[in-house]
């Protein structure tokens, strides 16, 4: 995404040509596993409904998850001016509550409908971005463990269902290459993600920056005020340098709320697919028909 952002994206000639091999490549994919006798991906694997739906999920869960993921690192770092190591150590509760909710979720699933726990996961996902939605960079250490903590759990109770019901009704020949487009559909939407966000984060970042700098003029009364002069003072070069850089601080704050919010949005807009996923009982009597017949 870096790349893209300092040859400004479609305005690159580079970039079109790629984006225009990457269209014919797909193409000539898609005509090959149509029409080739030997396809590199059997097509009766996009015929099975629970296994299309899981796709669904996998991609928006790489694209939310890995993107928010891929925001926390820098916003640490760079708003709330933690050390690396720090940010790595306030991470860390993520990876616990995945851990936790492997564990549960090995013990409910076969007792509790997939529906139920893939839901209550993006139930939890949509919880945590919701809260990030208001975060500034003096919240505390102990809010960006908890909501870390959220997210984990979010991904556990995604991952361990969505595993077993996608590939429940597949039959057995068609499951390794099942395992493979599960895999790179999980990469490119992570992969997307992070790209649309940090795309979202520089410009709106520009944006936010421009619409506060219109406030800063000397009609401003406010910041004429005696204790802001003496921190920032615009006649002054070491003032003005220092108001440039709040008003950075500010517009970046806005921005990383900005994407927060679209995917809050996303996570509540992918709730109904769960009702696309058939019962459990339904999807693990499926495999003996298939072989049955």
């Amino acid at each position: 995404p870096f790349r893209a952002e300092l040859l400004d994206w479609f305005s690159s000639r580079e970039i079109i040509i790629e984006a225009c091999l990457a269209v014919v490549g797909l193409y000539c994919f898609l005509i090959q596993m149509s029409c080739s006798k030997r396809p590199f991906l059997a097509p009766r694997l996009f015929l099975d409904l629970n296994f299309v739906v899981g796709l669904a999920f996998m991609f928006i869960v790489g694209l939310i998850l890995y993107a928010t993921l891929a925001l926390l690192s820098p916003y640490l770092e760079t708003l709330m001016n933690y050390p690396v190591v720090t940010a790595g150590v306030l991470l860390a509760p993520r990876g616990v509550g995945t851990m936790v909710a492997m564990m549960l979720c090995g013990r409910l699933v076969g007792r509790v409908s997939v529906r139920v726990l893939v839901a209550f996961g993006f139930v939890a996902t949509a919880y945590a971005l919701y809260d990030m939605t208001a975060w500034t960079p003096d919240i505390s250490a102990w809010s960006v463990a908890t909501v870390g903590f959220i997210q984990g759990l979010s991904i556990g109770f995604v991952f361990v269902p969505l595993s077993t019901v996608a590939f429940a009704t597949l039959p057995s020949e068609l499951r390794t290459q099942a395992t493979g487009v599960f895999s790179l559909i999980r990469n490119v939407g992570s992969a997307i993600g992070i790209s649309v966000t940090g795309a979202l984060l520089q410009s709106n970042t520009q944006i936010n920056h421009a619409l506060i700098d219109d406030a800063v003029t000397p009609f401003n009364r406010s910041l004429w005020a005696a204790r802001i002069v003496r921190f920032w003072d615009p006649d002054r070069l070491h003032g003005a340098v220092l108001l440039n850089e709040e008003i950075t601080r500010q517009a970046s704050t806005i921005a990383y709320v900005d994407d927060f919010k679209l995917m809050f949005i996303l996570a509540l807009a992918s709730l109904p697919l769960v009702l696309l996923l058939r019962p459990q009982r339904a999807a693990a009597a499926a495999p003996g028909h298939a072989a049955m017949d």
